[in-house]
């Protein structure tokens, strides 16, 4: 989507298989599919069988240092203009996912296991010493991120808090999570550092009452009780840019990834908004000429891009209409 950008993936659990894995993903979006992952310039991926937590770090600060040092071969022109009408230029933008920080591991900890047996008390220290460099991790990311133009995702595990107090207060490391839960093996700076922390509450399969899939891919090979397309609840538990606190539906095929259109529609439908017809038949009313069912609408929005962004331009709408929080004079 924007030529010059670079990702970089740093697995530290072992079990990513990006290159099948992406080369399958990509088939449903034109400007993937004819990437090879294995050889693209533009994507790099690592895990811990090659590099510890403190290493993969290292060098992936020390290549945005290279990038904030030769900032001049990485801008770009935007359409933007600045107060004297002259174009804007920004770095090109890199991305990086840690998945997932709470196995994230240094070599300090691993030569700890290393020498140590398990129950030892060489191994004491182990959570405290990793910790200790996830709090150095997250008290560089700020700053290496802001001067590289870089966008750092971390997943994290979601765990449960057993309270063993008579009468247990509320720990709750952000106002919106759960109750008795917690992030685990994470720093404090994943509470109060990030722009976004979103937290999947619930991950359910989209089935009706016959357990049948609502939205078939094809509805002649339909199979009752087939879980691959599954609802996920979200919220976003701190936002810097917005509201949090409020839940959000996300559609996700375990096959084909995420469903941004069938999402869209989907949160449309649920609204009774911008559907014309009836219970059986109906359109979007943006692109009223193509007819949709509940078990033709997910092909037909993976084969036509136009009734695509239709529905993306009116679940937009919708949401302004929802959420917004200002009046037009």
């Amino acid at each position: 989507a924007m030529p010059g950008a670079s990702a970089i993936i740093y697995d530290t659990e072992g079990t990513l298989n990006p290159e099948a894995r992406f080369t399958s993903l990509s088939t449903g979006f034109d400007e993937l599919k004819d990437i090879d992952w294995h050889a693209d310039e533009q994507f790099h991926f690592t895990d811990l069988s090659r590099y510890s937590g403190d290493e993969f770090f290292k060098i992936f600060r020390d290549s945005l240092g290279e990038k904030e040092k030769n900032g001049k071969d990485y801008l770009r022109t935007t359409p933007f203009l600045d107060m004297n009408a002259n174009e804007r230029k920004c770095l090109y933008p890199t991305m990086s996912l840690i998945d997932s920080f709470s196995k994230f591991q240094v070599s300090a900890v691993a030569d700890m296991y290393a020498k140590n047996a398990i129950g030892s008390s060489g191994l004491n220290m182990d959570a405290m010493a990793n910790g200790k460099a996830k709090n150095q991790l997250f008290g560089q990311l700020p700053l290496v991120c802001a001067k590289s133009g870089t966008y750092m995702i971390l997943t994290a595990h979601v765990g449960d808090v057993i309270n063993m107090e008579m009468y247990p207060t509320d720990k709750r490391n952000l106002s919106e999570m759960k109750k008795d839960t917690v992030l685990k093996g994470v720093s404090s700076g994943f509470y109060s550092l990030p722009n976004n922390v979103f937290d999947i509450m619930s991950n359910k399969p989209l089935l009706n009452k016959d357990k049948m899939p609502i939205y078939p891919l094809d509805n002649a090979t339909a199979i009752q009780g087939d879980s691959d397309l599954r609802i996920l609840e979200v919220k976003n538990l701190r936002g810097k840019g917005g509201m949090t606190g409020l839940p959000f539906n996300l559609i996700v095929s375990q096959t084909e990834g995420m469903l941004p259109a069938l999402s869209e529609f989907h949160f449309c439908k649920e609204a009774a908004w911008g559907i014309g017809g009836n219970l059986q038949n109906y359109y979007v009313e943006l692109c009223p000429e193509v007819k949709l069912s509940r078990t033709t609408v997910r092909k037909k929005l993976n084969e036509d891009s136009k009734l695509r962004r239709a529905v993306e331009i009116q679940s937009e709408l919708l949401q302004l209409i929802m959420f917004q929080r200002w009046t037009a004079e």
